[in-house]
C-alpha cells in the first residue's frame, strides 16, 4: 500500500519543481530586462553626449579661428591696440553663435574670450602670456555649457537615476603668425598667412 502512495506522490513533486523553475526564469528574464534598459539608456545618453561635445569643440575652433584672423587690421597699424582687442572679442562671440551645439546658439562671456601672447604656438604647454599687450598675437576661447553660462546639457534616459543634465565645456586657440607674415602678396621672399575663419550653419 505504501508503494500505491508513492506512485501518486511523485509526479506532483515533479510538477511542484516544474513551476518553481519557471517562476525563476520569468523573475530571471525581468531582472535582464531592467539592466539591457539601463545598458541601452546609458549608451543613448552617451551618444548624445558624444555629439554634443563634438558641436561644442566645433564652435571653439571657430570662434578662435575668427578672432585671430581679426588681429589683421588697420587699428592694429595705428596702434590701436583697445579696438582690436574689443574687435576680436565680438568677432569670436560672434562666430560661436553662429555654430550652434544641440540646437542653441552658445553664448559667451568676457571671460570666456582671452588674449595673449605665445612665443611657440606649438608648444602646447606654454602658458599665455599677458605682459605686452601689443604683442597679443593669440585667441583663447572657452565655451561651457554650465549653470550660469548657458545650459547643462540635458540627458534622457539617465533622469531614471536622478541625473537630469551634465556640464560641458570646450577651449580653442588659435594664433595668427604676424613674425611671419609681411604682406598679402606672396613673393619669394614672404609668404602669405594661411589662416581664414570658418563656420557652420545648421
Amino acid at each position: 500500500m505504501s508503494g500505491t502512495v508513492d506512485s501518486h506522490r511523485r509526479p506532483r513533486l515533479r510538477k511542484s519543481r516544474n513551476r518553481k523553475r519557471k517562476g525563476a526564469v520569468v523573475v530571471l528574464a525581468a531582472l535582464l530586462m531592467v539592466v539591457m534598459t539601463a545598458v541601452l539608456a546609458f549608451a543613448i545618453d552617451l551618444g548624445y553626449l558624444m555629439a554634443a561635445r563634438t558641436e561644442l569643440q566645433r564652435a571653439a575652433d571657430g570662434a578662435a579661428l575668427a578672432g585671430a584672423w581679426e588681429m589683421v587690421s588697420d587699428d592694429l597699424v595705428r596702434g590701436h591696440i583697445d579696438d582690436v582687442h574689443l574687435a576680436v572679442r565680438n568677432k569670436a562671440v560672434q562666430y560661436a553663435a553662429l555654430n550652434p551645439v544641440m540646437q542653441t546658439n552658445p553664448v559667451l562671456a568676457d571671460e570666456d574670450v582671452v588674449l595673449g601672447y605665445l612665443a611657440n604656438p606649438t608648444d602646447r604647454s606654454e602658458p599665455l602670456s599677458f605682459a605686452n599687450s601689443s604683442e597679443y598675437n593669440t585667441v583663447l576661447v572657452r565655451i561651457r555649457y554650465a549653470s550660469g553660462s548657458n545650459q547643462p546639457i540635458s540627458l534622457f534616459f539617465a533622469r531614471v537615476m536622478g541625473i537630469d543634465s551634465t556640464e560641458l565645456s570646450a577651449e580653442a586657440a588659435a594664433t595668427f603668425p604676424f613674425e611671419n607674415v609681411v604682406g598679402f602678396r606672396v613673393t619669394d621672399d614672404t609668404g602669405n598667412a594661411s589662416l581664414m575663419p570658418y563656420y557652420r550653419q545648421g
